[in-house]
């Protein structure tokens, strides 16, 4: 028998010389702990060897993250190695990413090796399907007594980014200016002191001008542009469908305030978004109803295999 033919290209030759048949690629530590769990209640795992790796894994001149992932996939598209057999062996690769805003910017690459999470990214799935007062149980070391009967995962994820809606709209006003430089949704509010406080208006009079210079439109459009943004993110509250475009990393501040405000001024322990983090990610149902849109894509893949 003929020996397998492995390309020179050295990202490309890692995938084809894996012993595994699925390779899984995501963003961060957090999504290897995710995706797994989810790949591990896929029926078509089954007998199968699966790898879970960060893109530098793979290669390490690729780095992490989102932009690393996408490289990674376009230079496995360009070579058919996203599903490819060699010698007698078919293998696949899946790449999981944060879909963030990019539905809206127009960028979700159309692949089904490419599967996007519904929501702005993995954290809003804990946040919204984990078990919040069991996590503050565990993972802040507050006793059942004080955490009490807490909202319903709904109502607790709207009132948080409620209270930072004008912050919402105004990442989305950034976004669409696409300016270098610009706050957005890769940072906390700059317009609020922390989790559930009132809008600055003094801070957000500043950063709209800031906008205006960058981007070299006039004051009055930015005003209406991010206006118009925040129209939408009310509209987007109303209907429940807010962490589209919330950043769930956000609320592990909100979470972590409200641990603080539990435990009434006793000792917390240190780590604490870190280890309410580990608690959520642990509290979860990876077999609930959620996780179903993510299996049919699962699924849709490993059958060819």
């Amino acid at each position: 028998m003929a020996r397998p033919q492995y390309s020179r290209n050295g990202i490309v030759r890692a995938i084809e010389m894996s012993r595994c048949d699925v390779t899984a690629v995501v963003e961060g530590f957090i999504d290897r702990m995710f995706f797994s769990e989810l790949l591990n209640q896929n029926a078509d795992t089954v007998g199968k060897a699966i790898q879970i790796r960060l893109a530098h894994e793979i290669n390490s001149s690729l780095g992490n993250g989102k932009t690393a992932l996408l490289a990674l996939h376009s230079r496995l598209k360009l070579h058919k190695r996203l599903i490819f057999t060699i010698g007698s062996d078919k293998k696949a690769v899946l790449v999981f990413l944060d879909k963030d805003i990019d539905d809206l910017k127009r960028t979700r690459r159309r692949c089904p090796h490419t599967i996007y999470t519904e929501y702005y990214s993995v954290e809003n799935y804990l946040f919204r399907h984990g078990d919040l007062a069991r996590t503050l149980i565990c993972g802040a070391c507050l006793d059942g007594q004080s955490v009490g009967a807490l909202p319903t995962n709904q109502q607790w994820t709207l009132r948080a980014a409620k209270s930072w809606e004008a912050w919402i709209a105004f990442c989305l006003t950034t976004s669409k200016y696409r300016t270098p430089g610009l706050p957005n949704f890769g940072v906390e509010s700059l317009i609020h002191s922390g989790p559930y406080s009132p809008l600055d208006a003094g801070k957000e009079a500043t950063l709209l001008n800031a906008v205006a210079r960058r981007t070299g439109r006039a004051l009055a459009e930015v005003k209406t542009a991010y206006g118009r943004k925040l129209a939408r993110v009310r509209t987007l509250l109303a209907a429940d469908a807010i962490d589209q475009i919330f950043n769930g990393k956000w609320y592990f501040g909100f979470l972590a305030q409200d641990a603080k405000r539990l435990a009434a001024g006793r000792q917390m322990p240190s780590g604490l978004e870190d280890r309410l983090q580990g608690a959520l990610l642990a509290s979860l149902n990876f077999r609930a109803a959620w996780a179903n849109s993510f299996q049919q894509k699962i699924t849709a893949v490993l059958a060819q295999i």
